[in-house]
């Protein structure tokens, strides 16, 4: 349920980037990309972590239920949604215009949106980048777990390439 909030909120922002160019858009913009993308991410993220913690570690007989993931995911939604609400009130996200020389004296006047606090949006993206480079850590041990189960997983893998590159010619 939560990965499909996330990626309604990530639909909402390109909707929502359809509209002429406003301050209430750039906010909007700013808080539908960042919520959809940490929303999504996370859920995914737990659910691998999961996975991983029964079948990478050797708390196996240890029960991680449904509830104690959708709390520690609440839980770090909301602490990104509080930071994300202090950028809002800090940096000043509005409508500003690049100014282009064309030549001759002719200038365009491209909307962009402008903030103040580039280092917290600079830290805003380390985070997402954080959970992005977890989530690929954690599937990097639960393939390494496949291949060690066992090795006619990869003479299998290797001849589906295999077959799949002869049709390909």
């Amino acid at each position: 349920m939560m990965t499909l909030i996330g990626a309604l909120a990530c639909t909402l922002r390109v909707l929502w980037g359809s509209f002429a160019f406003s301050n209430s858009v750039c906010s909007g913009d700013f808080w539908f990309g960042h919520i959809g993308f940490v929303t999504f991410n996370t859920t995914l993220l737990m659910k691998t972590w999961r996975v991983h913690l029964i079948v990478n570690t050797s708390m196996k007989k240890v029960r991680i239920s449904i509830t104690q993931v959708l709390v520690i995911t609440l839980s770090i939604v909301l602490a990104f949604l509080i930071y994300i609400a202090c950028i809002q009130g800090l940096a000043n996200i509005r409508l500003d215009y690049l100014k282009t020389y064309l030549g001759r004296l002719q200038y365009r006047y491209d909307p962009i949106c402008k903030n103040d606090q580039s280092g917290m949006i600079s830290a805003l993206y380390v985070i997402e980048a954080a959970i992005i480079a977890q989530s690929g850590r954690l599937w990097y041990f639960f393939i390494i777990y496949l291949l060690s189960l066992s090795s006619s997983f990869i003479i299998h893998l290797s001849s589906s390439f295999i077959i799949i590159k002869l049709f390909d010619t």
